[in-house]
């Protein structure tokens, strides 16, 4: 109907690649393809960005590259060359200098120079920019199977990413301008997955800020005390109205009073108009066999 909005696809957890299947998928393509991988995981490059690079947007002297341009595929499957999908995509990044080194050493076998501004960095034999069908069936899934990361997608290194962003506290500013995100709700809430280690460090932290003044050893004792009871002599646990917990561990949802005047096995009969039959009234938790009954 129109006037619907689309529902929200649904969110799923990509495998994050690790620096070492990084490595192992950057040496099965080989020098001269090898750096995209690192582009898409350590810069957040798309492919089609890491496609469009040409030389003269790439800085050596202030150690960055500048978003411009991006490959895709057009009607018909034919390559389409032209700026990125938002302003936002339009970006200089800062690289690391290992990486602007590898990009230094392609356009060297290359023979390329600064005064070859036009040239994609990332080319076929000919000089041509690449196409994405031909990369990534004849370069990019054979290296994936070759490094044991079989069902890896480049799109994955740009999660992984994100990912690392926040896992290394990256503000959200910087990682939604780095990204090229119009919106920084887009970069948690689809690019960044949430780690164990993040998890466990987020706990550890929040207990350091609101748990520093609390006797744990107290509430462990109490804790033991209303998950076991006290215990009676000879080892035997005695489950006790007040501890209102089964055995199981599973709390009484609908617990009674206990009367100290009373015995815990201590019951009474009585009828009611609204009862049919017996109605039992059992003081405590205790079960009274039949034989006691009066």
């Amino acid at each position: 109907m129109p006037g619907r909005e689309a529902p929200a696809a649904p969110h799923i957890d990509r495998h994050i690649v690790t620096a070492d299947e990084l490595a192992a998928v950057a040496d099965a393509l080989g020098p001269d393809c090898g750096p995209m991988a690192y582009l898409g995981a350590v810069l957040g490059l798309r492919w089609g960005e890491c496609a469009g690079l040409r030389v003269g947007r790439l800085d050596f002297l202030r150690s960055t590259v500048t978003i411009a341009e991006q490959i895709s595929r057009g009607a018909h499957g034919l390559r389409v060359s032209g700026p990125p999908k938002s302003d936002a995509g339009r970006r200089t990044l800062a690289a690391p200098e290992p990486l602007m080194a590898m990009l230094a050493g392609i356009l060297a076998r290359r023979g390329l120079t600064g005064a070859d501004s036009e040239a994609y960095v990332f080319a076929s034999p000919d000089g041509e920019p690449l196409e994405y069908s031909n990369f990534r069936y004849r370069r990019w899934l054979p290296a994936c199977e070759a490094a044991g990361v079989r069902g890896l997608q480049f799109h994955d290194l740009r999660r992984a990413n994100a990912t690392g962003l926040v896992a290394e506290g990256v503000d959200v500013k910087t990682a939604q301008r780095r990204l090229g995100h119009s919106d920084p709700r887009l970069t948690l809430a689809v690019y960044a997955q949430k780690t164990a280690e993040g998890d466990r460090q987020a706990a550890d932290l929040l207990a350091s800020r609101f748990m520093q003044n609390s006797d744990s050893s107290h509430e462990s004792r109490a804790m033991d005390a209303r998950w076991n009871g006290p215990e009676r002599e000879g080892g035997a646990t005695e489950v006790t109205p007040d501890l209102r917990l089964y055995q199981s561990g599973r709390r009484d949802l609908n617990p009674r009073p206990q009367r100290p005047e009373r015995s815990p096995g201590r019951f009474r009969w009585c009828r009611s108009r609204r009862c049919s039959g017996l109605n039992m009234l059992v003081r405590g938790t205790f079960s009274v066999a039949a034989s006691d009954r009066p």
